[in-house]
């Protein structure tokens, strides 16, 4: 099982994160940039009974998985939007080793062309695939594993392949081997991609072209030990 230790969003926080925020935003004198960078401390404590559950990497019993988020939003006018996401933890699977690290794990460019209700964005950023990445962050999700598509270790490998049916089907009978077994979306899936999203009428759509599978492993999007 795991515990909530402790989060911190800066809109809850009060009166000194209010007023550092007002220091924390630009806009130009004219109006059309504008900046902000806000940011979230997440602490969480995994108590592992048996076999460690879906994607966290840990021999011990108890893995304390602090995190630190910084988010970087850019506007130019109602055309361009950027973003940049940089996170500081024990990866992004919890595991004793590494210690600690820091990377970006989203940067993009969005531009919305005319009125057409539909965005073009490129950079390297989460999977369009589910409802679930929009509300991943601690504080808009009220669990502590992602749900079981995108953490679940299923006994589909990258690593090799099975030399026949029979053995194939008797991997199922084993613990989860996460070094060679993947779930169908690995979390957040953070690849470099191109894609096009938004609503016409009452249809939403989203089209990426990306260079990694969303099964991909964290090691393959670059920044990642």
């Amino acid at each position: 099982m795991s515990f909530l230790g402790l989060c911190i969003p800066e809109a809850a926080s009060g009166g000194l994160f209010n007023d550092l925020g007002d220091v924390l935003v630009f806009s130009s004198d004219d109006g059309p940039a504008h900046a902000e960078l806000s940011g979230q401390v997440d602490v969480i404590l995994h108590y592992i009974g048996q076999h460690p559950p879906g994607v966290i990497f840990n021999e011990d019993r108890f893995l304390l998985a602090p995190r630190l988020s910084l988010f970087l939003d850019l506007f130019l006018g109602e055309l361009f939007y950027g973003f940049v996401k940089l996170r500081a933890d024990r990866g992004f699977d919890p595991e004793y080793h590494p210690p600690g690290q820091a990377r970006i794990d989203e940067w993009l460019l969005r531009v919305r062309p005319g009125n057409t209700g539909l965005n073009v964005q490129l950079g390297k950023f989460a999977t369009v695939s589910g409802k679930w990445v929009g509300r991943h962050e601690v504080w808009d999700y009220p669990f502590i594993n992602s749900l079981l598509s995108y953490e679940n270790i299923m006994v589909i490998l990258d690593q090799g392949t099975v030399p026949d049916r029979t053995r194939f089907l008797q991997l199922q009978d084993r613990p989860d081997m996460k070094g060679k077994w993947l779930p169908i979306i690995w979390g957040l899936a953070y690849t470099s991609r191109v894609a096009v999203f938004g609503r016409i009428g009452k249809m939403d759509l989203a089209a990426p072209l990306k260079n990694k599978a969303n099964s991909s492993r964290p090691t393959q999007w670059g920044d990642y030990d």
